[in-house]
C-alpha cells in the first residue's frame, strides 16, 4: 500500500482508505503516509482530492510528523501558491500559526510579492500571510511590497 499512496489519495474511494487509517491507527503504525506525502508532497497536494488528504494528514499528525510536513510544505510554496489546490494546502498551514513555518513561506513569498500579490490563488495565500503571521513579519512583508515602488503602483491598479 505504500507505494500507491498518491494514486489512493487522488482517487475519490481511496481517499476514504487513507482517512480511516489516520482515525483509526495509532501514529507509530501510520508514518508511512506521512513518508510518502512527503516524498511526494508537490503532487499530491495539487491535486482536487489530495489538496484534502494533505489537510487531514496534517490535522492527525503527531508535532513531528506535523512539523516535517508542514516544513516540506513551506518549502514548496512558490509551486503551491499558484495552484487551483495547492494553495488551500498553504492557506490551511498558515492557519496553524507555527512562526518558524509561517516565515517561511513567508520569504518565499517575498521573492516575487508584487507579481504573486496580482494573481488569482496567491493573492489569497498572501491575504491570509498578513492575517495569520506576527507583526514583525507582516512589517516585512509590507516593506517588500513598498521597496518595489515602480511595481508598487502597478499592484494598486491591479
Amino acid at each position: 500500500m505504500q507505494h500507491r499512496i498518491k494514486e489512493m489519495s487522488e482517487d475519490i474511494n481511496g481517499n476514504h482508505v487513507i482517512q480511516k487509517i489516520l482515525q483509526t491507527w495509532a501514529s507509530q503504525h501510520n508514518q508511512f503516509l506521512y513518508d510518502a506525502m512527503e516524498r511526494q508532497c508537490v503532487e499530491i497536494a495539487c491535486h482536487k482530492h489530495g489538496c484534502c488528504i494533505m489537510q487531514k494528514c496534517i490535522d492527525s499528525a503527531t508535532e513531528e510528523q506535523k512539523r516535517s510536513l508542514t516544513m516540506c510544505i513551506a518549502k514548496n510554496t512558490l509551486i503551491f501558491v499558484k495552484n487551483p489546490f495547492g494553495n488551500y494546502v498553504v492557506q490551511f498551514v498558515l492557519k496553524l500559526k507555527n512562526q518558524q513555518v509561517n516565515q517561511l513561506i513567508s520569504r518565499e513569498l517575498m521573492s516575487d510579492i508584487i507579481n504573486l500579490s496580482k494573481q488569482k490563488f496567491s493573492s489569497n495565500v498572501i491575504e491570509k500571510c498578513l492575517e495569520h503571521n506576527t507583526k514583525e513579519v507582516n512589517k516585512q512583508l509590507v516593506a517588500c511590497i513598498m521597496s518595489e515602488s515602480r511595481c508598487y503602483f502597478d499592484l494598486l491598479s491591479d
